[in-house]
């Protein structure tokens, strides 16, 4: 009997001992970081594993892609079951309650996500583009590291592989420069029974204008338009980043092999109109004309010298291009004060005068 006992006691030790080893080395495993493969059939709670293991892979800040790739893999497993229709709610609600920062675009079926560090949003970011593949969620991580996201759509083919799922994706986002945003688009493709995305395009600030902003329309219910509004500095002048600048708008038509050019145009402002009447003062007088009320303003800004180049010109602080007035500074003491009345779609100038300069 005694025997009996001791065995069983020793027994009950080495289990307990097992119990609490197995315990103690109990560890989350970071997954690998590719994210074409579909989600797994539904089971655990693997969502809230992968939350907790991207909660703690951030709040360590030693490996902040690790943490995005965890993090993007925890929304894709939290939109299997989902209807694609509430995709883009589900997953900015559950970033938020995680704490972290979130962007997304796109629709049903094709949608993008770009997560990034809330609090210190100059880590970077991390886009990937989420689709349907059948009854399947997909996710791939794509290019657009370490910049806003603006927009994204998709489109399907007829193919009846594809089951609805998109043939062909566009993001555009913005990337700061100089304190400046600059858009950039990237376009993909795959085929229908490609798991995989492809890049076909990218659209920088040599075709989307400069600094800017830009979004993506439907003209018509079979057209996609990417519309950009950009700017660069004219020759001559000093622009603060948050002042009034010379727009240009470019409409590029989204086709079957990419996004083509169709339409560019000045987007009309009185800021806008005083800088071609400066430009045109010293090389075109017969554009200058066009931009004046009363060919009288010609002879006054000649007076001015504004037919010389003598001083940087910048408008003056706080001074909108909203209304129908200018105040507007040239080298260290020159002030104006520009009056302008409607002409069609655009703006002429009606008065110059000098005024005195206030104190900066």
């Amino acid at each position: 009997m005694r025997a009996t006992v001791e065995r069983g006691a020793w027994l009950l030790t080495v289990i307990v001992l097992l119990a609490l080893a197995t315990g103690c080395t109990r560890k989350t495993t970071l997954m690998q970081r590719d994210t074409t493969g579909p989600v797994a059939a539904a089971g655990g709670d693997s969502t809230t594993q992968l939350l907790h293991a991207a909660e703690q892979a951030w709040d360590a800040q030693s490996d902040d892609a690790g943490a995005a790739t965890l993090t993007l893999r925890a929304v894709r497993e939290d939109l299997r079951g989902r209807p694609p229709h509430d995709w883009v709610a589900r997953a900015g609600e559950l970033l938020d309650s995680l704490g972290v920062g979130v962007e997304t675009a796109g629709g049903p079926c094709g949608m993008m996500v770009n997560v990034f560090v809330r609090a210190d949003p100059g880590r970077g970011s991390w886009p990937a583009l989420y689709w349907c593949d059948g009854a399947l969620v997909r996710s791939q991580e794509v290019e657009g590291r370490n910049m806003r996201l603006l927009g994204m759509v998709s489109a399907g083919g007829s193919d009846s592989l594809t089951h609805g799922a998109p043939l062909r994706a566009a993001a555009l986002f913005g990337r700061s420069r100089l304190g400046r945003q600059e858009p950039l688009l990237f376009a993909w493709s795959r085929r229908p029974r490609d798991t995989k995305w492809k890049i076909v395009q990218t659209l920088g600030p040599d075709s989307l204008g400069g600094f800017g902003t830009g979004a993506f329309e439907a003209p018509s219910d079979s057209a996609t338009d990417l519309v950009t509004r950009t700017f660069h500095t004219p020759r001559g002048w000093d622009e603060c980043n948050t002042c009034p600048h010379v727009l240009k708008e470019h409409r590029f038509r989204w086709q079957a092999d990419g996004f083509h050019r169709v339409a560019d145009r000045d987007v009309p402002s009185t800021y806008a109109t005083f800088v071609s009447f400066v430009d045109a003062m010293q090389s075109d007088l017969a554009r200058a004309q066009t931009l004046v009320s009363d060919p009288s303003l010609i002879q006054l800004a000649t007076q001015y010298q504004f037919d010389h180049s003598r001083g940087t010109w910048r408008i003056a602080p706080a001074t909108e291009d909203a209304g129908s007035e200018l105040r507007i500074f040239r080298g260290g003491q020159e002030a104006y004060r520009v009056t302008f009345e409607p002409r069609g779609d655009d703006w002429v100038i009606n008065n110059i005068q000098t005024v005195a300069r206030s104190v900066e």
